[in-house]
């Protein structure tokens, strides 16, 4: 009990020392505190690297996890043990959590170089029938997945044959069959088997996405998150999205 009673109070006391730390002459070159940062998986893989790289810089005393978006994240972002989130515009956040949109992605299906379909067309009913991969976002309770009730609009029936957490297993599944994806042409950056492929008829709305930072609004004074903030937009203004083969 003893030693449960004292993980809890460790529990209990980080996030009141992250406020002392933050406002007694806060120097983000010797900060030596913790930083948690929660993304959505498919960011974190995508993005991941490089944003440790500049908290790194930002912050080169702190210590830091970077963790993927879970169904429990959401109670520890309002209970102060996340510091700051990224996620995908239209993800569903309380009014508590402040948040921005850092910037936008454009979107194109993701394939195979030289798909025996998509290379000729991406007219709905050309490509209603083909297998579909897709990354599996945790924290959303809904009965299908946005791309089936896109499908659904159109009068089709999603064949998703993949749903992962792995941008790797998912990339894999693309190279080595006629499947496709919804997504960026950063999965193509790195890799030369797979091409960008044209929408087909989508409303503007949904032919890019936005990706939006956030953090508690009762935090939004403090030197650290100010920090953090604009340590992840000046990333985003940096980034480049590649032109889709």
């Amino acid at each position: 009990m003893a030693e449960k009673l004292a993980e809890a109070a460790d529990e209990m006391y980080s996030p009141l020392i992250k406020v002392v730390e933050s406002y007694h002459n806060f120097d983000p070159k010797v900060f030596t505190g913790e930083v948690t940062i929660a993304l959505n998986i498919y960011l974190l893989e995508q993005y991941g690297e490089g944003i440790f790289k500049v908290l790194q810089k930002a912050l080169p005393q702190a210590r830091f996890k970077l963790v993927y978006w879970q169904e429990k994240t959401l109670v520890e972002v309002l209970n102060g043990q996340i510091d700051y989130l990224l996620q995908l515009s239209g993800f569903p956040l309380p009014q508590d959590i402040y948040q921005h949109k850092l910037t936008e992605v454009k979107l194109s299906l993701i394939a195979r170089n030289d798909h025996p379909v998509l290379s000729k067309s991406s007219e709905w009913e050309d490509i209603h029938h083909l297998p579909i991969t897709r990354i599996l976002i945790d924290g959303i309770n809904t009965k299908r997945a946005p791309i089936e009730d896109l499908y659904i609009s159109k009068g089709y029936n999603a064949n998703i044959v993949l749903a992962t957490h792995s941008l790797t297993v998912l990339r894999s599944k693309l190279r080595n069959s006629d499947a496709f994806s919804f997504g960026s042409s950063f999965m193509t950056e790195d890799d030369s088997e797979l091409s960008c492929y044209p929408l087909p008829n989508l409303p503007k709305a949904m032919r890019q996405i936005g990706i939006e930072g956030g953090y508690l609004q009762s935090k939004r004074g403090f030197p650290l998150h100010q920090l953090l903030h604009q340590t992840m937009q000046s990333y985003f203004n940096s980034v480049v999205q590649p032109d889709g083969r």
